[in-house]
C-alpha cells in the first residue's frame, strides 16, 4: 500500500514540501467532503477491500504502511509518530463511511416518484403546443401514437369510467348519462390516459421482479402441474421386490469385501498414520527491505555494541558459556548468570529455564519482541551452554534497541515492525547456532 501511495504525485509532492498525509482543511469530520478531498488516499485502499472482500484494514496495519510512506519521503521524528497514529484511526473511519454509503445504495431500484410522473405529462403536452408556449390549440393524435396505445388491453387504460368521458383540450369531461330509446350514444374522441399512468397501473396489476432493474415487464403464466396417478397393486409388488434384492446384493458385496481385504494393509495404513514428521523448516525471514532500512546491520553491531564485525557476535556467545563450563544447574548459578547481563532501558528479558530459551519483552507495549531458542541446533550440547548463549543473544537484542529508540529510528509501539529490528533479529539467530556448534566441536 505505502508503494501504491508514493506513486501517487500529489502525495509525494505534499509530503516531500513538509505537508500531512490528509487534507488539513478537512478535520476531524467523516463525510463525502473528506473523502473527496482524500480521494489519492482512500482510492488505493478502496481497490485492496474490493479484492478482500470489502474487509476494513486494521489500525495497526495502517499505522504500519504510513511510517514507512513517510521514511521513504525523510520525514521521521517523535511528532511524526504521533501523527500516524492519528491519522490511522481517521483513515479507517473514512474507510467505513464510504462501505456503508456502498452497502446503502446497493440493490435498491429506481423509483419513479410524482415530479417524474408530472414531467412526463408535461413534456407531452408541449409536443402539440407550437414550441411550448401556453394558449396553442391541442395537437391531433397522429397514427404511431394511437397505434402505440391500442396495444395496451382495454381493462387497464378504459376510456369511460363510471360514466365520465376525458375529453381533448381544457374542457373537463360531462357526465354522459345514457337515456331509454336512444341508440347510438355520441360523444367526443377521448385521448388515452398518459403513459405514467398506464405504467402505475400496470405494476399494481403485475409487479416488477426484484431481480429486473431495467424495466423490462415479462408476464408468463405458469403451467399447471399435472396431478400424478397412482400407482397400481402391480407397480407397487415390483418396487417391493426390487428394493429386497438390491438390500441382497449390497450385503452381500459387504460380506466379500470384509472376507478379500487384507490384514496387511490396515497394519501398514495404522504404521503410517503413528510416523511422526520431523521438524519443520523454520521460514527464513526476507531480507529485501534493506533498502528501506535507515541503518544497515554491520553499522548497528559497530556503533551500538562496538564490535568491528558480525562474527564477533558469536565470539561474545562462546566467551559468556565459557564462563560457566562445568558447572550444573542451581539456583545460586541462575542467579550468577543473570547478574552477568547488562539491564536494559526499553526491554525486559524472561528466561524459560526448562527448555533453554530467552525472550525479549518490550517494557511498555508489553509485548514480546523476539524468543531466542536453540531449536535447530546440536542436540548433544550441555544446559548450561545452551542457556547461557540464548541469555547473551537476549542482552544484545536488547541494546540495539535501545540504541534505534534513542536514535528515533524506532518507538516501543513500531519495533516489532522495525525493518531494522527485524534484520538484526536474524542475524542474531544464526550466529547464536553457529555458536552453538563451535561449542560441541570443542567439546
Amino acid at each position: 500500500m505505502h508503494v501504491s501511495w508514493d506513486g501517487c504525485d500529489a502525495i509525494r509532492n505534499k509530503l516531500r514540501e513538509g505537508g500531512p498525509v490528509l487534507a488539513p482543511e478537512t478535520g476531524l469530520y467523516c463525510d463525502n467532503n473528506a473523502c473527496v478531498k482524500n480521494y489519492s488516499l482512500l482510492l488505493p485502499l478502496c481497490i485492496a477491500m474490493q479484492q478482500q472482500d470489502r474487509k476494513l484494514p486494521s489500525v495497526y496495519d495502517l499505522r504500519h504502511e504510513e511510517t514507512i510512506l513517510l521514511r521513504m519521503n525523510k520525514r521521521i521524528g517523535p511528532e511524526i509518530q504521533e501523527t500516524v497514529s492519528m491519522d490511522s484511526f481517521h483513515i479507517r473511519k473514512l474507510m467505513s463511511h464510504i462501505k456503508a454509503k456502498v452497502r446503502r445504495k446497493a440493490g435498491q431500484l429506481p423509483v419513479v416518484t410524482k415530479r417524474d410522473q408530472l414531467g412526463v405529462k408535461r413534456k407531452r403536452k408541449s409536443k402539440g403546443k407550437g414550441g411550448g408556449k401556453g394558449g396553442g390549440k391541442s395537437a391531433k393524435v397522429t397514427c404511431d401514437e394511437a397505434e402505440a396505445e391500442s396495444k395496451i388491453p382495454d381493462d387497464e387504460a378504459p376510456e369511460v369510467e363510471e360514466g365520465i368521458t376525458r375529453t381533448k383540450g381544457k374542457k373537463k369531461g360531462k357526465n354522459m348519462k345514457k337515456k331509454g330509446g336512444k341508440k347510438g350514444l355520441k360523444r367526443k374522441p377521448s385521448v388515452m390516459v398518459s403513459p405514467s399512468k398506464r405504467k402505475r397501473r400496470m405494476m399494481k396489476m403485475w409487479p416488477v421482479p426484484e431481480e429486473s432493474t431495467t424495466g423490462a415487464f415479462e408476464y408468463e403464466s405458469e403451467r399447471e402441474a399435472a396431478p400424478k396417478r397412482k400407482a397400481g397393486p402391480k407397480a407397487k409388488a415390483k418396487a417391493k421386490a426390487k428394493a429386497k434384492a438390491t438390500a441382497k446384493a449390497t450385503a452381500k458385496a459387504k460380506a466379500k469385501a470384509k472376507a478379500t481385504a487384507s490384514p496387511k494393509a490396515k497394519s501398514k495404513a495404522k504404521a503410517k498414520a503413528k510416523a511422526k514428521s520431523g521438524p519443520r523448516a523454520r521460514r527464513a525471514m526476507e531480507l529485501d527491505d534493506d533498502e528501506y532500512a535507515r541503518i544497515s546491520v554491520d553499522d548497528a553491531v559497530v556503533k551500538y555494541l562496538s564490535m568491528d564485525t558480525v562474527e564477533q557476535l558469536h565470539t561474545a556467545m562462546v566467551e559468556f558459556a565459557e564462563k560457566f563450563s562445568g558447572e550444573e544447574q542451581s539456583h545460586s548459578l541462575k542467579l550468577r548468570m543473570k547478574a552477568e547481563l547488562a539491564q536494559s532501558d526499553a526491554c525486559s528479558l524472561t528466561h524459560y529455564w526448562t527448555r533453554c530459551s530467552t525472550g525479549v519483552l518490550l517494557k511498555e507495549s508489553k509485548k514480546e519482541l523476539v524468543n531466542l531458542s536453540v531449536a535447530g541446533g546440536p542436540k548433544h550440547a550441555a544446559w548450561t551452554a545452551k542457556m547461557a548463549m540464548t541469555m547473551k543473544a537476549g542482552e544484545l537484542v536488547s541494546i540495539v534497541v535501545d540504541g534505534l529508540i534513542a536514535d528515533s529510528i524506532t518507538n516501543q509501539w513500531i519495533v516489532t515492525k522495525s525493518v531494522e529490528a527485524d534484520s538484526f533479529i536474524t542475524v542474531i539467530k544464526e550466529q547464536l547456532l553457529e555458536a552453538l556448534r563451535t561449542l560441541s566441536r570443542a567439546e
